[in-house]
């Protein structure tokens, strides 16, 4: 059902008697007749379009084309200066859909029932009398429903909820409640930053940071999203590259515990000497090519002149292979010590092969650790191999690979690649903490850019919540969609296509749902895009939030200068306090009779130096009649 109306009593923290109207189709008024009688009057919307944020596009799903036609029921935006209350709102709607508000606390809910046209009311008046007033063409409004605090499970019984907050808040981490006990979907990096350690021994190493960990989990639900094929049509400009990065760590044969049985640590020794005499191997070649090179002249050259070299560019890259097999034979062997004497059926003598390479991919391949008649074991193998593949078509052209780098750069495809084999081999130990020792990241991605990828991908990841697990996986059709400050990070272009980019990609993914809308901004270009219906105006008076209301004035695409200059956005006008300050002081002069020539000219250059062309003509043409004075 669609949220129209929320009274709340008391918050208790910056909510106090306040109403709010979520309904772009019915205005709500609210008046206490009598002590212990209050009264709501229902008012329609003399402007009100239905299906105002209708896509109506169509987009491929597998083989079909869907339309994605009024998937949006509507949209709300929270508006206000910081500290008004704007996340409290939020913060009691998903309390209100869990059943978790605070005792004591009074609240009246309105919905719209969309199936059977009926408009509902609960409320928690203990003592109050609730009447209402309508009509309301081609609804039925029935009786207000008194719920004393056990209610969720009929309200919202057709209902999910989703929220999304960008933003890493340390008030509220640890969070007060785990993720796998709430009753809603939250991708808030709070959230996901608790779930993502959760998760540490399912999937992901244990030695490395929370925040570490968080990052890599973010990239993996951004690949998924990436690369999903059932999802084809929404236009959005991914990185197209993004940097493999392996990290040593060694193993040593003596650490304590010492849990490797006699043939794996012989094994272990054994791939060990051998990576040292690659190693050295391969910088006695690349020294030898350098010497030769250094006798070559190479002009204009913005790289280190050896990367035009084949047989260097060859030689680093087998480096860099020398590398990675160091990392993954360390890595193999320090989680192997995690386990007391495991055997994984191969010894030292029946290694095969005529080098490093081939021994290691020989000792991969018919090790046996974990293999059961339920499990295949530690998958390896294809980790390595895959590596080793994607070394061989790195484009030195665009991207060289300088000499002890531990890292190389590919496409999408490759980094969905490695990283898919990564987690397989990873999750197929039988262990419950893992050692760590790959990581990736996007390349070249401004912040504003990350902002945007974890937009999509958190709001796909829910998406994937609503379709598969348990708890959510149902017949509610219906979604509450709540965003806190979703466009933090965004550069002012964005800003202004940030809400238009929302709703297309709600239409297109959330096929099967329909999406109520409620989100929190700063951003004048929310309230360009949205009627002042749909806008809730907040104002801080007296550490409480109050609802404002613009009796006249139209917000839907109107200038956002004229929106800045609007007092509640701006009150103290839209040029910055540093700069009406040092105009002020500066031109104070203009006022004395008695300035010298080098204040006059001091201010010439400074009021030059005023960018608003109607008040530097005017400073100028004071200046000139003070001159000739």
């Amino acid at each position: 059902m669609e949220l129209l109306f929320l009274w709340i009593e008391n918050d208790g923290i910056t909510i106090k008697n306040q109403s709010f109207n979520f309904s772009n189709h019915i205005k709500f008024q609210l008046e206490e007749i009598e002590e212990f009688h209050k009264r709501i009057t229902l008012i329609e919307e003399e402007n009100f379009i239905d299906s105002f944020f209708d896509n109506s596009s169509s987009i491929i799903f597998g083989n079909s084309v869907l339309q994605a036609e009024n998937r949006i029921a509507n949209v709300t935006a929270v508006i206000g200066e910081n500290g008004v209350g704007k996340t409290n709102l939020l913060n009691y709607i998903k309390d209100c859909f869990e059943g978790k508000t605070p005792v004591n606390s009074e609240y009246i809910l309105a919905f719209k029932d969309l199936e059977k046209n009926i408009i509902k009311f609960y409320h928690t008046l203990k003592e109050s009398k609730l009447e209402i007033i309508g009509p309301i063409t081609g609804f039925t409004i029935d009786e207000p429903i008194y719920e004393d605090q056990a209610y969720e499970e009929y309200i919202f019984a057709d209902s999910n909820l989703i929220f999304y907050s960008p933003i890493f808040d340390l008030r509220d981490y640890p969070p007060l409640v785990s993720n796998e006990f709430k009753g809603y979907i939250d991708v808030s990096t709070n959230a996901l930053i608790e779930n993502d350690v959760l998760r540490k021994g399912d999937r992901y190493p244990d030695n490395i940071s929370e925040i570490e960990l968080h990052k890599f989990s973010n990239i993996r639900r951004q690949f998924d999203m990436v690369l999903n094929k059932h999802l084809l049509d929404i236009d959005i400009n991914f990185p197209a590259e993004i940097n493999i990065i392996f990290h040593r760590k060694g193993f040593n044969s003596n650490k304590i515990p010492r849990n490797l049985n006699f043939e794996s640590e012989e094994i272990f020794l054994n791939l060990d000497k051998l990576i040292d005499e690659a190693w050295n191997d391969v910088n006695s070649k690349l020294n030898l090519i350098k010497k030769r090179l250094d006798k070559i002249n190479f002009p204009n050259s913005d790289f280190p002149h050896y990367i035009y070299d084949e047989e260097y560019r060859f030689q680093i890259l087998q480096k860099l292979k020398v590398e990675f097999t160091y990392c993954i034979i360390h890595n193999f062997f320090n989680n192997l010590n995690s386990e007391y004497k495991a055997d994984i059926g191969i010894k030292s003598d029946d290694l095969k092969g005529e080098n490093l390479f081939e021994k290691t991919s020989f000792f991969f391949e018919h090790q046996k650790w974990g293999v059961s008649e339920e499990n295949k074991g530690v998958q390896v193998l294809g980790f390595y191999n895959s590596i080793f593949n994607l070394i061989d078509i790195v484009d030195f052209e665009s991207h060289p690979v300088q000499d002890d780098a531990n890292y190389f750069v590919t496409d999408i495809n490759g980094g969905v690649v490695a990283l898919s084999n990564y987690e397989n081999y990873i999750s197929s130990m039988p262990l419950k903490y893992k050692e760590n020792f790959l990581s990736t990241s996007w390349r070249n991605m401004s912040s504003g850019e990350s902002a945007l990828m974890d937009l999509y991908s958190r709001l796909y990841f829910a998406h994937g919540q609503l379709v598969n697990e348990k708890k959510f996986k149902s017949k509610k059709k219906f979604v509450y969609l709540l965003i806190d400050e979703g466009e933090v990070g965004f550069h002012p272009q964005w800003q202004s296509e940030y809400f238009y980019n929302l709703i297309n990609f709600v239409s297109k993914l959330y096929l099967d749902y329909k999406v109520q809308i409620i989100l929190t901004s700063h951003s004048p270009f929310i309230v360009s895009d949205l009627p002042k219906e749909n806008i809730i105006f907040l104002e801080k008076k007296e550490n409480l939030c109050e609802v404002i209301s613009l009796k006249k004035d139209q917000t839907f695409g109107a200038n956002i200068h004229t929106l800045l200059s609007n007092q509640f956005f701006m009150s103290d006008g839209v040029i910055g306090k540093f700069a009406r300050k040092k105009i002020h002081d500066e031109l104070e002069p203009l006022l004395n009779m008695n300035t010298k020539k080098n204040d006059l000219e001091r201010l010439k250059k400074f009021i030059n130096t005023i960018g608003e062309p109607v008040l530097r003509s005017k400073l100028t043409e004071i200046l000139t009649s003070k001159n000739n004075y």
